[in-house]
């Protein structure tokens, strides 16, 4: 096996150790309170499969973006955390219930970090 293969295989298994960390923490799978042997059977697969279509909807939803925190690091992660796609989800049913539109926020914090950017 050479080493670019090796490199590649590491870099999909780290993957799906945060993935199954994400599961863990922030679901709680395996700690699901039921009774009987086919719950706890059924929840974890269950919790998994919201989990994948939590990832689906973000990667479909990916364009519209919040500004990231200014603690976080300036440059673009490659990947999407699931607190982001969590928070993201929060701001946009906020924002429905409220009827505000908040690309509009989004488009003027852009356009100052871009002028900050210029001077």
């Amino acid at each position: 096996m050479d080493l670019a293969t090796l490199l590649q295989a590491y870099l999909w298994r780290w993957e799906i150790e945060v993935n199954f960390k994400e599961e863990k923490t922030i679901l709680g799978c395996g700690e699901a309170q039921v009774r009987t042997q086919q719950a706890c059977e059924k929840v974890p697969a269950f919790l998994t499969a919201v989990y994948s279509m939590l990832l689906l909807a973000a990667a479909t939803a990916k364009n519209q973006v919040l500004p990231r925190p200014k603690w976080y690091k300036s440059e673009k992660s490659v990947r999407t955390t699931t607190g982001d796609i969590l928070n993201q989800f929060r701001a946009l049913n906020w924002s429905y219930t409220a009827k505000i539109n908040f690309s509009d926020f989004v488009k003027i914090q852009k356009k100052l970090q871009t002028l900050k950017k210029i001077r």
